[in-house]
């Protein structure tokens, strides 16, 4: 493993943003428009297998939290020894060029660039997401891609138990919410930690994606 891979169980979160990669290719989906993205963004996960949704949710949680925190330190006025400043940090745009470039770092390997793969793709997700109303173009994409990541939750058991991409804590809500809790009512926590758009619980995709992830957990022993 990469002696300076930072995302190997980081012990802060801010951790993913002290190396500076390398200057990647172009982010092509920088300067798409909300439509666009989400439909890239359906498109790949259309693409993965369900776990991938999953990973997709966890990343969409580590990034969320990343940006409460950020926003907290900038409002205290923290100047700690970081290459970049927290204000930056909180945007979206600086998640997703940021994690762009880590993962078209080609110093890493195939397995060690998975991280900010997800990540990325997380960000993409995010920024499809924040602020869209139920009357956008965008809307019947944006839900079936929170069909995708809700169909990823009955795996959490499997997929993330022995998962070194995730530190303890990044992955503790989703054990705590969707394996030791009642499916249905851990399920909708997470979702609105998440910033699962509301009008999401009114598609019929998500409602199915639901219905079935609450189905399979409660055969989950």
């Amino acid at each position: 493993m990469h002696k300076s891979l930072i995302w190997n169980l980081p012990k802060d979160m801010f951790n993913f943003f002290k190396r500076k990669p390398k200057l990647p290719p172009k982010d092509p989906f920088a300067d798409l428009q909300r439509a666009e993205l989400a439909a890239a963004v359906r498109s790949l996960l259309a693409s993965e297998p369900p776990a991938a949704g999953l990973m997709t949710i966890v990343a969409v949680s580590v990034l969320r939290s990343l940006k409460q925190a950020a926003q907290e330190r900038d409002k205290r006025g923290d100047k700690s020894n970081i290459r970049y400043s927290y204000k930056d940090m909180a945007t979206i745009e600086f998640m997703m060029r940021q994690t762009y470039a880590s993962y078209n770092d080609k110093s890493y390997g195939e397995l060690e660039r998975l991280r900010p793969y997800w990540l990325y793709l997380g960000a993409c997700v995010i920024k499809a997401s924040d602020g869209i109303s139920a009357d956008d173009s965008a809307e019947e994409t944006v839900s079936e891609i929170w069909s995708y990541l809700i169909a990823g939750l009955p795996y959490v058991k499997g997929a993330l138990t022995n998962n070194q991409l995730w530190d303890k804590d990044e992955k503790r809500h989703f054990f705590q919410f969707i394996v030791d809790s009642e499916p249905s009512f851990g399920i909708d926590v997470l979702l609105m930690m998440c910033k699962c758009p509301p009008f999401t619980k009114y598609d019929p995709k998500c409602i199915r994606a639901r219905e079935d992830a609450i189905k399979k957990l409660q055969h989950i022993t």
